[in-house]
């Protein structure tokens, strides 16, 4: 079912120094650092990206989920500095046949970024940390509030606050190609 999620990015300096503040404030890893493969997939005339929308499928460890992301909304009072969308997900089998029927489908696969991630948790507030080619990040999902109150304790102002996602800001960055570790 769809659900609505809430965040933000923040680029970070130290990612080791990011995840021991967070486990002095009482979080719990939910997930150790594992590599992940994002593919983005388009219709050829990218008419998913034109209306905002998110066609990703990715694989971490031995997990593959298929997400649909609506376009990016300020509904409901939420703040400009939020990235808000209703995202749909799905696990499925095997990425590759997934690929395949996507292709099969129409859909093309425009864009690969790849990123390692740590999952942390408490209260229903979930921050990833995520060492991507572009540097390295701290994502915060949850409610505006706990959001907001979390990057306070941590010494963060709104003002770097990031609702890109990580294509905008590596072909921001002057990047061509795919974002990926490797050549």
């Amino acid at each position: 079912m769809p659900h609505l999620e809430i965040e933000v990015k923040i680029r970070v300096d130290h990612l080791v120094a990011s995840k021991r503040a967070l486990l002095d404030m009482g979080f719990s890893v939910i997930c150790g650092s594992s590599f992940e493969k994002n593919l983005i997939f388009d219709r050829q005339d990218l008419s998913l990206q034109h209306a905002g929308i998110l066609l990703r499928l990715r694989q971490y460890g031995g997990t593959c989920v298929l997400t649909l992301k609506s376009p990016a909304s300020n509904k409901s009072g939420h703040g400009k500095r939020y990235k808000v969308r209703e995202e749909t997900e799905t696990v499925v089998a095997d990425l590759a046949a997934m690929q395949v029927i996507l292709e099969a489908l129409g859909f093309q696969l425009v864009f690969v970024y790849e990123k390692y991630r740590e999952e942390l948790e408490k209260d229903g507030l979930r921050v990833m940390l995520d060492h991507t080619p572009i540097g390295d990040f701290m994502e915060i999902e949850g409610a505006e509030d706990a959001i907001d109150a979390l990057a306070r304790d941590l010494g963060i102002s709104p003002s770097g606050y990031i609702s890109d996602s990580y294509r905008a800001l590596f072909f921001s960055g002057g990047h061509r190609g795919f974002m990926t570790f490797g050549p």
